[in-house]
């Protein structure tokens, strides 16, 4: 991100996510995984489980990039996805800032075109705005 400011998420109620099933892209490409984690603390069960309440996963080919995000946290649920072509920019961060856009996610800072680490910082601005609590990033590469 270019700016000190820190990055806020709005999560709007009731948005209808848009998600393009041909943009997951399982075994044909790279794949990068980004979760947020925490522990279910629920208070029914004696048992603590990990939960993901935040999940993008970013595909790429030579030509396009796609990314494909799930939000499921104490009653929000939404699914999205996005894809950014073409050259002269970071094609993954732009694919992530239209999924987060087709999920009814509006980001204090746009993240399209600026690198990795908005990425994350848009993720934990997500969490924050679900109200999870206690939570770690994770990325994986397949």
């Amino acid at each position: 991100m270019t700016t000190d400011k820190k990055q806020s998420a709005t999560i709007t109620a009731d948005h209808q996510c848009k998600f393009t099933t041909s943009h997951r892209k399982e075994g044909k490409c790279f794949l990068e995984v980004l979760q947020i984690i925490t522990m279910d603390t629920d208070s029914k069960r004696p048992d603590r489980r990990a939960h993901v309440p935040v999940e993008l996963r970013l595909y790429g080919t030579g030509r396009m990039n796609y990314a494909c995000l799930w939000i499921n946290h104490n009653g929000t649920h939404a699914h999205a996805s996005g894809s950014a072509g073409g050259g002269g920019y970071h094609r993954p961060s732009a694919a992530a800032q239209e999924a987060i856009s087709n999920a009814g996610i509006r980001l204090a800072f746009p993240i399209g075109g600026v690198g990795s680490n908005a990425i994350e910082e848009a993720l934990c601005a997500i969490a924050d705005a679900l109200g999870v609590k206690d939570y770690a990033l994770t990325r994986a590469h397949a």
